[in-house]
């Protein structure tokens, strides 16, 4: 195809690496000997075969040919800067609630009444992987204890008044109290999007499961009674999601006369598949009594010693850790001299990190000084998720690292978490 070349349209300017080509016409340029760079002085010749542009004067002067309407230049690189901007939204869950005093009734022998109190729990929770409520019998400030989820007098010989389902008289008859709750989103979440899932769990031991939103029995061990699989919104106005308590109560023809307390504890844990919170006990003497393994560090240096000699030689214990629910073993082992003891944790700790987590000392010990037991503000993202192992090969978890002399993996001086599988 002939292209028709305008000779009137030339100009010679700033040439910096000058050679142009095209393959279907050409163009030869020569140039006058007074190198003007706005000179239009020069003969331009085409034919219809080829097309080059040449100027020899590389790193003096630009080329800027129009031809029939089409514009051709060369461009000098630029440097450039790239300007990066990071914004990091914490983690922030909180449970509150009011009216926790209204649970009150008088309740004649025989009687059975509901909906007795209301409490009003509200939940806000930005983790887009939700959260969970879980729920225990906490009276006299107990968990797992006999007397936990009962109703308690301090009348001599009353008997407790236990959890159950009984509404009229039975055989035998026995008082007893229930728990019900109800999820909605808040008054002004009018989608319902915020609301939570009531859960369910056994009546009674080995029962069928029932939702907890009839009434059901008080869990004497933290017991998951609601979750979220996604964040609310954080508007204290039209955000959150709302959880209702009340409860129930049958009183027997033979119990006896006075007032009865109990407690009911509900705590929020993040995300939504997170174990349920586990209970410590700070005043343990016995290994017995120990909940879980910062019951060690808290306890006062008399009972620690107590703990440590009511505890076998070499015998493994299970202990949960308060910080991930999960159980672990430990032992005592002599160190040096007779009665010289040192407890040790004879397994790796269970990591499960997620690197599109932000972690912070809302859900870890990030940033907590053992030395004044407080947390300071600190955020941690791991540059890699726990591995899961498939095989008992330990060497294949190293995922293209290198180990060294000692034996382990180094991966780019980044530490690495795996599952223990079969190792």
């Amino acid at each position: 195809m002939k292209r028709k070349i305008n000779s009137q349209v030339f100009r010679l300017v700033n040439y910096t690496h000058a050679l142009a080509s095209h393959k279907n016409s050409s163009l030869s340029l020569s140039l006058s000997n007074s190198l003007n760079p706005l000179s239009t002085n020069g003969s331009i010749s085409s034919s219809t075969n080829s097309y080059k542009a040449l100027a020899g004067l590389a790193g003096l002067f630009s080329l800027t040919i129009i031809t029939g309407g089409i514009f051709y230049t060369t461009s000098a690189s630029a440097d450039s800067v790239v300007d990066q901007i990071n914004i990091t939204v914490p983690v922030s869950c909180s449970l509150s609630g009011t009216g926790m005093a209204s649970h009150t009734a008088t309740i004649s022998n025989g009687i059975y009444q509901n909906n007795i109190g209301s409490t009003t729990l509200k939940a806000f929770c930005n983790d887009t992987a939700g959260f969970a409520i879980y729920a225990a019998g906490y009276t006299n400030n107990t968990i797992g204890e006999t007397n936990s989820n009962k109703l308690v007098s301090n009348t001599s010989g009353a008997e407790p008044i236990v959890t159950g389902l009984a509404t009229t008289t039975g055989n035998p008859d026995i008082s007893n109290w229930a728990m019900k709750l109800t999820a909605t989103g808040d008054s002004g979440d009018t989608s319902g999007t915020n609301a939570l899932t009531i859960d369910s769990a056994p009546n009674t031991s080995g029962g069928s499961a029932a939702s907890f939103a009839s009434y059901h029995i008080v869990p004497n061990e933290y017991t998951k009674v609601a979750h979220k699989n996604a964040a609310t919104s954080m508007d204290e106005t039209t955000g959150g999601a709302t959880l209702t308590t009340t409860y129930a109560a049958y009183i027997s023809k033979t119990q006896a006369a006075g007032s009865y307390q109990g407690q009911v504890i509900y705590a929020l844990v993040h995300p939504a598949s997170s174990d349920a919170p586990v209970v410590c006990n700070s005043n343990a003497t016995t290994i017995s009594e120990v909940k879980c393994l910062q019951d060690f560090a808290h306890v006062t240096s008399t009972n620690l010693n107590s703990i440590i000699n009511s505890m076998t030689p070499e015998t493994q214990y299970t202990l949960k850790d308060s910080r991930d629910g999960k159980s672990y073993t430990i032992a005592k082992y002599q160190v040096g001299q007779t009665n010289n003891y040192d407890i040790w944790m004879t397994q790796n700790l269970d990591l499960d990190l997620d690197a599109s987590r932000t972690y912070t000392n809302e859900d870890t010990d990030i940033g907590y000084n053992t030395q004044t037991g407080t947390y300071t503000t600190a955020a941690w993202s791991p540059a890699r998720s726990t591995y899961a192992t498939a095989t008992n090969n330990i060497h294949e978890w190293c995922n293209g690292g290198t180990w060294n002399s000692g034996g382990y993996c180094e991966l780019n001086n980044t530490p690495e978490s795996y599952d223990p599988g079969n190792l």
